[in-house]
């Protein structure tokens, strides 16, 4: 059933009698503020899609909705609560709620077990996330992109092998719990303009699998755990617009890094780039077939010595 950017819809009807309805699409019914509670007890519908109901407030108590596997609230600018799970909604494996009003999430969330994308970006007033959010063992994406308020990352007292993607950028956070260790297959870590942040526990040189760690615009970051050389996959580096004066010297021992930036730091990371990187770069062996191209010395003015020998 389609429809679809019917601006004149206000109320969605009751679809009791269709209990073999798949797919049911309401995206852009911009008047839309109330969705029958039967649509919460359809076991048979596989998408539900209110994308863009921007006057829609609130969502009927979960009941049925078994075999759901995509649910997208995005745009639903005034939906301020998410209902509680009272049901087996294993094989949902896509939650949008991007730029909703939602303030927190029930613990009950822990209950999609088939989650393999939570999105909810640009949710400005999200101040709270469950615990239980560990409890989503499929879970490989999380989007929490612009989530402005909020200022804590719950503790993550059960292993998630499966999330590779933790996207934080531009939310209030302080700090991370050192229980993110248990995240042992991230691959990307993204802090971007978390203004709040001041440091990274030590715990993060646990994560193996991380390639990419974002900390850009970070400015009261001033310092990087001293064992950052022990991510041995990692292969990008973004520190830009950070407090950061002098990086740690286990970074040489990065011997995948591809990208690493400094640039915008509040002090002078000189004898770093000289001392430990550039070297580092200059002597990699030539079998990896990867061409190096020496950064700008201009302002080094305390060099001593620049030892380029073997860089054929």
């Amino acid at each position: 059933m389609d429809l679809s950017h019917s601006p004149c819809l206000v109320e969605c009807p009751d679809v009791s009698g269709a209990p073999s309805l798949e797919t049911l699409n309401l995206d852009g019914c911009t008047s839309l503020h109330k969705v029958h509670p039967s649509i919460a007890r359809l076991k048979n519908l596989k998408t539900l899609n209110l994308g863009n109901c921007k006057m829609l407030h609130c969502f009927p108590r979960i009941t049925g909705l078994e075999s759901l596997k995509v649910l997208n609230l995005s745009g639903c600018s005034r939906l301020e609560k998410f209902p509680d799970i009272e049901a087996n909604m294993e094989s949902l494996l896509e939650l949008n709620l991007e730029a909703t009003a939602i303030i927190e999430l029930p613990s009950s969330v822990g209950y999609l077990r088939g989650l393999v994308l939570l999105n909810m970006k640009s949710c400005k007033n999200l101040k709270i996330l469950p615990g239980r959010i560990c409890a989503l063992k499929s879970l490989k994406t999380l989007i929490l992109s612009g989530c402005s308020k909020l200022e804590r990352f719950p503790e993550i007292t059960e292993v998630m092998e499966h999330l590779e993607k933790l996207l934080l950028d531009g939310t209030s956070i302080r700090e991370l719990p050192r229980s993110i260790l248990h995240l042992k297959g991230l691959v990307l870590l993204n802090l971007r303009k978390c203004k709040d942040l001041r440091s990274l526990p030590n715990s993060i040189c646990d994560l193996k699998s991380l390639e990419t760690l974002i900390v850009s615009s970070c400015s009261k970051l001033n310092r990087l755990p001293e064992d950052l050389g022990m991510l041995q996959c990692l292969r990008r580096l973004q520190a830009d617009g950070t407090a950061i004066t002098k990086p740690p010297i286990s970074l040489v021992h990065l011997t995948n890094l591809t990208e690493l930036s400094f640039s915008g730091c509040k002090g002078s990371t000189s004898n770093f780039w000289i001392s430990s990187l550039i070297y580092r770069l200059l002597h990699r062996k030539n079998s990896d077939g990867i061409g190096l191209q020496l950064p700008s010395l201009s302002g080094l003015h305390f060099i001593e010595n620049l030892d380029l020998s073997d860089c054929n």
